[in-house]
């Protein structure tokens, strides 16, 4: 990389908090921004969980550990969703939508 690019990022993070290579697979960037929260979030569990949710407790467990399964998978494979088996594709599915349907539920 060039010197002139790399001050550049340099100056951008100083600046606003990140640099223009987190843009180029943005989907990864997320993807590995959130898989270690949500990884700390499960393992320290001491969390409520979603009001009228079927299975109460065990069940939330159940589900975020799907959630993390999808971010740990798209980090793992750097967002190569071909790189993933059909089995783990749908993993991934399963997982994001319960992360978007839960989304609000994440809050200790």
């Amino acid at each position: 990389m060039k010197l002139s690019r790399k001050i550049h990022f340099l100056w951008q993070r100083l600046t606003r908090g990140f640099d223009d290579s987190e843009l180029w697979s943005l989907n990864t960037t997320v993807a590995a921004f959130i898989e270690p929260r949500l990884r700390a979030y499960i393992d320290t569990y001491n969390h409520g969980f979603p009001m009228g949710l079927d299975g109460g407790n065990e069940a939330w467990l159940v589900m975020l550990e799907k959630m993390h399964r999808a971010f740990k998978l798209i980090v793992d494979s750097e967002g190569a969703m071909y790189m993933l088996t059909e089995e783990e594709q749908a993993e991934v599915e399963t997982g994001l939508n319960l992360f978007r349907e839960h989304f609000f539920h994440l809050w200790d």
